[in-house]
């Protein structure tokens, strides 16, 4: 069953899916719930790679010279998956990585070097987060 779940995520985040959008990474995303704990998958890592691949879709030199943030990236795939996560009552802290984690991953290593998008990330990390307060 592990190999089923596996392949229908590959096929909601993989790049040759050009019209992924938030619902098809939030579907990758719940898939992770089937995974048996058990099994030899690191969850973590799996949502790791969901999120960065949901980041790299957006084009994030755009937002350089906007004055909020939040505002900027309301409409990144990422944004939108923060708040189908939000709106059906998941627990962002438990179901995200830490957002330097996710900053030192290999996936966004084109990203890593663009002080812009390292601002807007955790700016909107920062403000999701505390949605749950």
């Amino acid at each position: 069953m592990k190999i089923y779940y596996m392949l229908k995520l590959k096929l909601y985040i993989s790049e040759e899916n050009r019209r992924a959008n938030e619902y098809d990474f939030k579907k990758a995303l719940d898939l992770l719930e089937y995974i048996d704990e058990d099994e030899e998958v690191d969850i973590e890592e799996l949502k790791l790679d969901i999120l960065c691949k949901a980041i790299k879709r957006d084009m994030w030199s755009t937002l350089d010279g906007k004055d909020d943030p939040v505002e900027a990236a309301k409409d990144s795939i990422f944004v939108k998956v923060l708040q189908k996560l939000l709106n059906e009552g998941k627990d962002l802290k438990n179901n995200l990585p830490d957002v330097n984690v996710l900053l030192q991953s290999g996936e966004l290593d084109s990203l890593k070097t663009d002080r812009c998008f390292e601002f807007v990330l955790k700016a909107n990390y920062e403000y999701y987060l505390k949605q749950l307060e």
